[in-house]
């Protein structure tokens, strides 16, 4: 969750996600439109669409509820 951090500069919990698309796909390991899509598709977005990344990391390290 640390890294999502980074990017919430207003500690508001949420990473707008063309921001998140952006860095993602120009920084380090740099991902793919596919993972771009993949990632958009599972990430829990609020009505502006800024995905919210402290319930991603727990999706990520917990599953959904659709898992169960």
């Amino acid at each position: 969750m640390a890294a999502f951090k980074i990017f919430d500069k207003q500690n508001t919990g949420v990473v707008p996600a063309a921001y998140l698309k952006e860095v993602l796909m120009t920084q380090a390991d740099r991902f793919d439109e596919k993972e771009i899509g993949t990632l958009m598709e599972i990430a829990p977005t609020n009505d502006n669409g800024d995905v919210d990344y402290k319930n991603f990391c727990y999706m990520l390290t917990h599953g959904s509820a659709e898992d169960e």
